[in-house]
């Protein structure tokens, strides 16, 4: 992936897939997102998973990400 730049803030966000969200059955890699956004973690089942390219999404998986793009139906998470 391509280095954030430092001249822009950057947010650690946390999004939720519901049953209907789009990218639920989507393998990372096929995701339709900036560069200037990174998965850090996916928390599944109360467990933490590395998001490698091949991991697909399921309903119920919580993403976490850092992002310098406004991402839908995300949260951001204070620290």
């Amino acid at each position: 992936s391509q280095a954030l730049q430092d001249d822009k803030h950057i947010e650690l966000k946390e999004i939720s897939l519901m049953r209907h969200h789009p990218w639920n059955g989507l393998q990372i890699r096929e995701l339709d997102i900036s560069r200037q956004t990174i998965i850090l973690m996916v928390k599944r089942d109360n467990k933490n998973i590395s998001p490698v390219p091949e991991l697909v999404l399921q309903a119920g998986d919580k993403l976490i990400m850092i992002s310098q793009e406004r991402i839908f139906d995300s949260h951001q998470i204070r620290i």
